[in-house]
């Protein structure tokens, strides 16, 4: 019996033992830190009325029912409001008789000023600013050709837009936008102002990830307003003062999936390309081992491709960077403060070990004085 007691005490005395030193390397393994961004995507959208003076009041529509003279000057405001981001803008005007065939077009007067007539456009010469309202012309000159026999005429108006960063414009050319494609735009509720979107953009650091990973408190913060075409880049500094060699790694979580798959990352650290692709496709990516005494920056560029539709304005978005550190052997690595809640916790588990430590050893001191 007293040799199975004494295996028994024995076992006791190594778990209680296993489970000190478990305190002692509590919350040792791993850290991480965690950049949060805020992104927009701007957006191309424009509303577009029709306005006319009579009686020296402005009226929204268009005549009903009015006697319109050959030759005559009528009143005619087409206003066009940019709701996006700065964009250039054109207006189409076509007018077509009561079988719906195209009847000839009036010939508009007073011009706004930055407006030019290039083929069947009315093209505005400069950028359209965020919230601006433009009237294109204030009046139309009734062509001869508009006579008794028509006794209808129908005018259709249509206004284009087309986002300004990364677009020149040739207005010497017959096409000053070039060869574009107009999609609609769903999102009618997509509203911007001149103001600029502030981008937050937080860090969160975890365990001893902030000794080898410092993200500026800045990193990416031109994300408040992309565009198609644009590409934004940030750098991290990393180093390894310890004594052990770790491992970085990067993982990302974009809370919008269709953003996530349109933006394309492009990671390097030292001028060696680490990843490039997509964002979405980013999974948990090794940046390399850190030896002792490395030192080096990992540049991060994100871009959305000029080719972008419109299926990706508006979004308002948040993209959630992830850093961790590891180990490369299973070992205790040094940690920075502890929480409450940790401290507590090894605190209970060191004075229980400690206290059955002594039970048992009282146990059997008394047991050794029985036999005597």
């Amino acid at each position: 019996m007293k040799v199975r007691r004494n295996r028994i005490r024995t076992l006791i005395s190594v778990l209680l033992i296993l489970a000190m030193l478990g305190a002692g390397v509590y919350a040792a393994v791993g850290s991480m830190a965690n950049v949060n961004n805020e992104i927009s995507v701007g957006a191309v959208n424009i509303t577009l009325d029709h306005f006319y003076k009579k009686d020296g009041a402005e009226i929204r529509g268009v005549y009903i029912d009015e006697d319109i003279m050959s030759g005559a000057i009528i009143s005619s405001v087409p206003r066009i409001k940019n709701l996006g981001i700065s964009s250039y803008v054109r207006l189409a005007v076509n007018y077509y008789d009561e079988s719906g065939v195209a009847a000839e077009a009036a010939t508009a007067t007073d011009l706004a000023a930055d407006w030019t007539k290039i083929g069947d456009y009315y093209y505005l010469t400069r950028e359209a600013t965020p919230g601006e309202t433009l009237d294109v012309f204030k009046g139309i000159s009734v062509p001869a050709s508009w006579d008794n026999d028509n006794s209808q005429i129908t005018m259709v108006l249509r206004a284009d837009a087309i986002q300004a960063a990364h677009l020149e414009p040739d207005f010497t050319n017959d096409a000053p936008w070039g060869a574009v494609t107009i999609a609609e735009f769903a999102d009618d509720g997509y509203q911007t102002d001149s103001e600029s979107h502030a981008s937050a953009v937080t860090v969160n650091y975890d365990g001893v990830a902030e000794q080898y990973v410092d993200v500026p408190d800045d990193f990416l913060a031109q994300l408040n307003m992309l565009t198609p075409g644009d590409e934004v880049s940030g750098e991290i500094a990393i180093s390894n003062k310890s004594n052990e060699e770790h491992e970085l790694w990067v993982d990302v979580d974009v809370s919008d999936a269709a953003l996530g798959s349109a933006l394309t990352v492009r990671i390097a650290k030292d001028d060696a390309v680490l990843y490039e692709g997509s964002l979405a496709d980013l999974a948990e990516t090794s940046l390399g081992k850190l030896a002792p005494g490395d030192a080096g920056t990992i540049s991060v560029s994100l871009s959305l491709p000029a080719e972008t539709g419109n299926d990706i304005g508006s979004i308002q978005s948040a993209i959630s960077w992830k850093f961790r550190v590891d180990a490369t052997e299973e070992q205790p690595i040094p940690v920075g403060p502890q929480t409450e809640d940790n401290i507590t916790a090894a605190m209970i588990i060191f004075l229980a070990s400690f206290g059955g430590l002594i039970l048992l050893s009282l146990f059997e001191r008394r047991e050794q004085n029985e036999e005597e």
